[in-house]
């Protein structure tokens, strides 16, 4: 009798272990062919985009004239309406300058106020310090493009050398501006990651402060500024809405800083919209060769990540700090460099408290009833296109990050899947709003309506959500879930009921930050769900529509040289004060996590 209680109970340890293997084999069917298909997906864009660029110059042969490939790539000219020419070399060359121009107005400030806030700023205070440039990284392009035409752009204009303000000289600045947070971010991190071993040799040797700073610290955090300098490069590339706003717009091949021009992004964003013919086509040209660019500097990280993975690891180790500035002459250059720092952190401080308390200014003493109503429209579309396209994306993204962080044993194309993933996220949004443009609006027939732009937002807001779910999923104790799963459970018992509620945290932080970068994304939207003249219509999935980043854009350009920017500064306060509840909420959650991580 006992035999036959012990051979009933083996078979039932049997039968679960044999569900148990099923259901494994179910979930690793199920996000192995999702997280392939999404990979198939970006692959068969790709082959789109390059067999519809490469047609393009077939048989091209405008007036008369054989222009072709070398015509496109050696022309000078981009009339596409009046003498349909279409030369990339002013496009280009615009793109390359503002990003050339961008680095150097950003990169020295970003040293300077980096290395000071990670070698003089107390250590309990760095991680809050580095979350306020984090924030001012996160700004929406539309914002920085609406503060240079408010305030860059009159200023240049006082200059007796420009004609207008609206040049070349503005979109540096502008785009310069926009990337010193994200730069200044990356050098506090590089600093932090040089080992204290070098610090102590140097100071031993009898250097100075100063000393140690130029030839040994900033020496040693180079390779990883470089990757930072490479993603801030990729950025500058690809930002439409910004030059957009500041730079002109005359396709004219010019390198002075005083005059008009406009980059490839630019021209994607104000052509591609309405182009048909032989014009969408070499559009699509100009997007390929946008994404080859940023593709090739993609790959290029990408190895030098691979190649500094297993040193990075290795220099995650606090270091002592010395203030010994040895001769007077490096006092006073000590002083200087915390200056520059000090005044980059005022300078973010001011303005954004000049945009959120004039804005709030108008909206509660001066707001009319067309401004509040306007105001209203444009943030309920804003909320469609931020809420759909999260509903669409998280679910998607925390499968794959999922399997990609619980299944090591997986094809090895799945693998190379995940770096595919990690690339997309340094894409321009341009070319998200040009896959958008070609699949939902023409390819599924959506048009340019609200639907189209929240399935274009999903596949933008997807990458970030891997990347973050990957993060949390990381901060999560390695044991949890094998010890779930040594105990009996199912490995997806094991990460539903133990690992997803302890990286809530970090899930939700992710969804925050994600938030906030939807109700601020301006290029993909004005190609995928047009600019809706009318803003007291009733709001349809399928219509056109403009939320609130699209209504800056416009306000913005439309105000200038006039007295109505009243409604301007009201739109730039609710869209940055969204901006900044949603990383203050982000940053509570994630530093919650991180304490409940650490207690256990």
């Amino acid at each position: 009798m006992r035999w036959f209680f012990a051979a009933r109970s083996l078979d039932n340890q049997q039968l679960i272990d044999k569900q148990r293997l099923e259901m494994d084999y179910c979930d690793r069917f199920y996000l192995t062919t999702f997280s392939a298909v999404l990979a198939l997906l970006s692959l068969v864009f790709l082959g789109y985009l390059i067999w519809q660029g490469v047609e393009a110059f077939t048989g091209f042969s405008p007036n008369g004239i054989p222009q072709g490939l070398w015509g496109f790539f050696g022309g000078v000219q981009w009339r596409p309406e009046q003498l349909d020419l279409f030369g990339l070399l002013p496009l280009l060359s615009t793109s390359l300058a503002v990003s050339a121009g961008a680095l150097i107005v950003a990169l020295p400030l970003a040293l300077v106020t980096g290395l000071v806030v990670a070698e003089l700023v107390p250590q309990a205070m760095i991680a809050r310090v580095r979350g306020v440039a984090d924030v001012m990284a996160a700004l929406p392009s539309v914002v920085y493009g609406a503060a240079g035409l408010l305030w860059i752009v009159p200023l240049l204009e006082k200059i007796p050398a420009f004609a207008s303000g609206l040049s070349l000289a503005a979109a540096m600045l502008v785009v310069g501006l926009m990337l010193l947070p994200w730069l200044v971010s990356v050098v506090i991190r590089a600093v932090h990651s040089v080992p204290d071993g070098l610090r102590a040799a140097a100071r031993n040797s009898g250097a100075s402060t100063i000393q140690i700073w130029w030839r040994v610290t900033l020496p040693a955090a180079w390779p990883r500024i470089r990757i930072g300098v490479l993603q801030a490069l990729v950025r500058a590339l690809g930002e439409a809405t910004a030059v957009c706003m500041v730079a002109g717009n005359s396709p004219q091949l010019s390198l002075w800083l005083t005059d008009s021009v406009r980059s490839i992004s630019a021209t994607l964003l104000l052509e591609m919209g309405f182009a048909s013919g032989r014009h969408g086509e070499l559009l699509l040209s100009l997007g390929l060769v946008l994404l080859a660019m940023v593709i090739v500097i993609q790959l290029f990280i990408l190895r030098l990540r691979r190649f500094q993975g297993e040193q990075a690891e290795k220099n995650k180790e606090s270091y002592s700090r010395s203030l010994d500035f040895g001769s007077l002459a490096e006092k006073l250059l000590a002083g200087g460099l915390m200056l520059i720092a000090g005044a980059v952190f005022i300078a973010w401080a001011g303005s954004l408290a000049v945009i959120i308390f004039k804005g709030a200014w108008v909206l509660i003493f001066n707001a009319g009833h067309l401004v509040s109503m306007n105001m209203l429209y444009s943030g309920m579309v804003s909320a469609i296109l931020m809420i759909i396209p999260m509903a669409l994306a998280a679910p998607a993204g925390t499968s794959i990050a999922v399997f990609l962080h619980y299944y090591p044993h997986r094809p090895a194309f799945i693998s190379r899947s995940g770096l595919l993933i990690d690339s997309l996220n340094g894409i321009p949004s341009i070319v998200y709003g040009l896959f958008g443009l070609l699949v939902f609006s023409r390819l599924f027939g959506l048009g340019q309506s609200l639907l189209a732009g929240c399935l274009t937002l999903a596949v933008l807001l997807l990458p970030e959500l891997v990347r973050g779910a990957r993060q949390a999923f990381e901060a999560v104790p390695p044991r949890l879930a094998p010890a779930g799963i040594a105990l009996g459970a199912s490995r997806r018992q094991a990460i539903l009921q133990l690992a997803m509620p302890a990286a809530r945290g970090g899930l939700m932080a992710a969804l925050c930050r994600g938030a906030g970068r939807m109700a601020g994304e301006t290029a993909p939207v004005i190609l995928t769900v047009g600019i809706a003249r009318s803003l007291t219509r009733d709001i349809s999935l399928f219509h056109s529509a403009r939320p609130l980043s699209v209504h800056i854009y416009f306000a913005a350009q439309e105000a200038l040289g006039s007295s109505g920017i009243d409604p301007v500064y009201a739109a730039l306060a609710v869209l940055t004060g969204f901006v900044l509840i949603m990383h203050f909420l982000a940053y509570a959650i994630s530093h919650q996590g991180r304490k409940s991580h650490d207690s256990d």
